[in-house]
């Protein structure tokens, strides 16, 4: 488990069991937040600009 994923945990977020994850109703709300922590893109190191939304236009 992820340091991001046992956090989500601790502040009851999501529960998780050997088969699955599931959000609970608080986490429902930072939904995208959580799903980001299996992003691969995310976590490249070598990508080190800014990401946004893609229907934000920040320029």
């Amino acid at each position: 488990m992820t340091i991001l994923l046992k956090s989500f945990v601790e502040d009851g977020l999501i529960v998780m069991n050997e088969s699955k994850i599931e959000c609970s109703q608080m986490g429902s709300f930072p939904m995208r937040n959580i799903v980001m922590a299996f992003d691969a893109y995310m976590h490249n190191d070598s990508a080190n600009k800014k990401i946004f939304s893609k229907w934000c236009n920040y320029e």
